[in-house]
């Protein structure tokens, strides 16, 4: 192992370690603790963008089925001339701007003529309600624009925020074709499944569609809630929690 100094306080792993300038700091003079405490709902790091993550975020990472088909959209799309729309759709906290900024930080290429917006958290104009927002971000593909457009957008978008936006009187009457898309992709409908709708110019995958558990003849089973407690008990040569403990 690399050895590792001690500058104000804060422990910095040297250049030839997979955690190169991570700083760990104390929380009740404990490393451990600080690093466990970001795992909290209450803590900071639970707030996403759309900026690159850092490398807490990266090393608490898991896969899940919806990456894989959301990448397999975004690839489609890349192929595709004009304006290309997907819509990452879900509930509150349930990691949509995660796996979008995970994807900027490992997909750099793919991604770059995608722009992204987030409808929990990005207003261009702070006057702008969040209907009034997504107009103007959906702009190029009203009824009108579609056409003519060769924008692509990943938009991150509440199920809620979604719903009210197709129901308000501009959508219905400026963006009737995104309109029946999202209608016809069935992705309010519970007894639905909606993974993986397309169409010519829109596609739209849903985390409602995907659970954290699944049915087995020994009961409820989670590979990514496993997997996630892995991250932390693991003795891996990044796990940030084990080199936390080791510090003293």
């Amino acid at each position: 192992m690399s050895e590792s100094v001690l500058i104000n306080n804060k422990y910095t792993i040297q250049d030839n370690d997979c955690l190169k300038n991570y700083r760990f700091e104390k929380l009740k003079g404990s490393y451990l603790l600080n690093e466990l405490s970001k795992l909290s709902a209450s803590s900071k790091e639970v707030v996403e963008s759309l900026e690159e993550m850092d490398y807490f975020k990266q090393y608490m990472h898991v896969d899940r089925t919806i990456q894989d088909q959301l990448l397999d959209m975004i690839k489609k799309s890349s192929q595709v001339e004009g304006c290309q729309l997907i819509l990452l759709c879900g509930s509150v906290g349930d990691g949509k701007s995660h796996l979008l900024s995970y994807l900027k930080s490992k997909s750099k290429g793919l991604l770059d003529e995608f722009e992204f917006h987030n409808d929990a958290t990005e207003s261009s104009d702070p006057k702008l309600d969040e209907i009034q927002t997504l107009l103007k971000v959906l702009e190029d593909f009203s009824d009108e624009n579609i056409n003519k457009s060769n924008k692509k957008l990943i938009l991150a978008i509440n199920l809620g925020v979604l719903n009210n936006f197709i129901e308000s009187e501009e959508v219905k009457s400026n963006y009737t074709l995104l309109k029946r898309f999202i209608d016809d992709s069935k992705v309010f409908e519970q007894d639905d499944i909606s993974e993986n709708y397309e169409s010519d110019k829109f596609k739209l995958v849903s985390f409602g569609d995907y659970s954290f558990y699944e049915l087995t003849q020994y009961g409820p089973k989670s590979d990514y809630i496993n997997n996630i407690l892995q991250k932390v008990v693991s003795k891996e040569y990044g796990n940030i929690f084990n080199k936390a403990y080791l510090i003293r």
